[in-house]
């Protein structure tokens, strides 16, 4: 964030509700452009130098929820919160992290150079470090509470509880205005959970099943976004990268497919809702990669063979006791386990890709903690983040620079909401990056922009199904139709069957023609209402493909 912004474009907050807070120091006229500075200089000077103290989390925090993008507020509130946490809470196993603590805080009153605090006692100095600690966790959940209510996050405000009020509240307010904080704090979790109740009939006429149900109650809603700090690296896929992807593409499909730039986007295949310009995508402005056949392909050719690199099963052992592939989820009787911790593969070949991409540093630790979401789907995200986090670790590399990574894209067309909650932004990454060693207040390549920048690219990009989740690496290369050129060989979500993907032709294919697969089950969704309506998240407006034309002007 302490690099050049992007403001000529203009700033778009992550939610329709912009909360405006009380702070001085920012013009009216120019509010992003101030907004912006401040941030910046809070990133390259407060939390750069001292990168656990909690009131540098809490400022970046304030600026970014009054910026829009209080998704992110709500990362840098909750690093507040944890910190002072650490430091109050003399928990034995966070008292020497809660001590480091305690430390920055003391020497940034010692920075300030002023002969106040450096006449100070011991005790003096440990109270007003209290003080501080306490006005920064306060903050910090008041803060975090009333973003999430913007958010429509009402569970996870509930699920915070009264205990985690109570000791936010732990010592009396010094003035009126943390008096009305701490009052308005204390009412919020009872508050949530009228507005849980008032929603669920609204809820219930709009989800299909009582699982999706269950579901929209327990998340917020942000919408997505790219972030005016990105680097051009970080946005569009490199000359190199594209290079590399299609010679992966070639080996996969035995020479049959290529990747190179489509013209999908000159074509109206993404007809955008946009106020700005109905009649013409965003879209059109991003680099947009195709595959196409390098030879003719004839009707059930297995066009391509795409291995999964990254992948997650969650699945109830006793139910299921069966040894899956830890790597490709495939069943295998006879098992090849890792000397170390003895997680078990399908082939020695599996067992050393994952140690060569991820496994190094995870073995041998615990990671059980992801279970605890209580919802099987959610919990194979939470591992499926895991592999990939581990497999930045291992590498070495910013996320948005690993190369599984850095070739997906997310859908910022429109104004399509993304859903959010606390567990699955916010905490779980935290905790996944500490069990990897990674400090996650001073790597800025793990900020909780990265992080919601990795989500954003999961949703459009993901293959799930009830049990498991998984990252393909080519697949992800292709575009969408409702009629599409290539289908699945199989069934990979039935029990027994790996992750990896055999694709074949459903038709006759010409050379040099962009072959297209269908992001969802067309015959499921059968009507274009059904279809656009579930394609929205990728195009952020209607399919213009083929087939939807065509029904729309009854040529079918």
């Amino acid at each position: 964030m302490d690099g050049a912004w992007k403001l000529k474009v203009g700033i778009k907050p992550t939610v329709a509700k912009v909360r405006i807070w009380d702070f001085s120091g920012v013009p009216d006229g120019n509010r992003n452009s101030e907004l912006s500075r401040l941030i910046r200089a809070n990133t390259a000077n407060n939390i750069a130098c001292l990168p656990h103290h909690p009131v540098s989390w809490f400022q970046r925090g304030q600026y970014l929820a009054e910026l829009g993008f209080i998704d992110l507020a709500a990362g840098d509130c909750f690093k507040a919160i944890a910190l002072a946490n650490a430091a109050l809470d003399k928990n034995p196993e966070t008292i020497v992290f809660g001590e480091l603590v305690r430390i920055e805080i003391a020497m940034s009153l010692w920075f300030l150079n002023n002969p106040k605090f450096r006449r100070m006692t011991t005790q003096s100095l440990n109270d007003e470090v209290d003080r501080m600690l306490s006005q920064a966790r306060l903050g910090g959940y008041s803060t975090l509470t009333g973003i999430m209510f913007d958010m429509v996050a009402y569970w996870d405000v509930v699920n915070m509880g009264v205990e985690t009020v109570e000791k936010a509240l732990a010592r009396p307010p010094v003035d009126s205005k943390e008096g009305a904080m701490f009052l308005s704090l204390a009412e919020r979790p009872a508050q949530a959970a009228e507005r849980l109740r008032e929603g669920i009939p609204r809820l219930r006429n709009l989800m299909e099943t009582p699982f999706a149900l269950i579901e929209g109650i327990r998340v917020g809603y942000t919408y997505g976004r790219p972030w005016p700090w990105m680097k051009i690296s970080h946005i569009r896929r490199s000359k190199k990268l594209t290079e590399e992807i299609n010679k992966e593409m070639l080996i996969a499909s035995d020479g049959m497919l290529e990747v190179r730039y489509s013209r999908v986007k000159d074509s109206a295949q993404y007809i955008s809702t946009s106020n700005d310009n109905p009649s013409k995508s965003k879209s059109q402005t991003q680099d947009v990669l195709g595959v196409f056949t390098t030879r003719d392909i004839f009707d059930g050719e297995t066009a391509l063979i795409d291995r999964t690199l990254i992948a997650a099963l969650d699945y109830d052992k006793k139910s299921h006791p069966e040894p899956h592939c830890n790597h490709c989820l495939q069943l295998s009787s006879c098992p090849v386990h890792c000397t170390t911790c003895d997680t078990a593969y399908c082939s020695k070949e599996c067992k050393n890709l994952a140690r060569h991409v991820y496994h190094k540093v995870l073995c041998g630790k615990d990671f059980t903690f992801l279970h605890a979401y209580g919802q099987p789907d959610e919990s194979q995200y939470a591992f499926l983040l895991l592999r990939i986090l581990a497999m930045c670790v291992q590498s070495n590399t910013h996320p948005l620079e690993h190369p599984l990574i850095a070739r997906l894209t997310a859908s910022y067309e429109g104004d399509h909401l993304e859903a959010w909650s606390l567990p699955s932004y916010i905490l779980k990454p935290h905790q996944i990056l500490e069990k990897l060693g990674v400090d996650p207040y001073t790597d800025p390549r793990f900020d909780t922009w990265v992080i919601r920048t990795i989500m954003s690219r999961l949703l459009t990009n993901l293959c799930s199904s009830k049990r498991f989740a998984a990252l393909r690496p080519l697949y992800s290369m292709m575009n969408h139709s409702c009629r599409p050129s290539l289908e699945y060989l199989e069934d990979v979500g039935m029990p027994g069957n790996g992750t990896n993907l055999a694709l074949l032709a459903s038709r006759d294919i010409r050379k040099g023609e962009e072959v297209f697969v269908s992001y969802i089950d067309i015959e499921r969704y059968k009507t274009r209402e059904e279809r656009r309506k579930k394609l929205f998240p990728w195009f952020g407006g209607d399919c213009a493909c083929e087939r939807c034309v065509e029904e729309e002007l009854g040529l079918d």
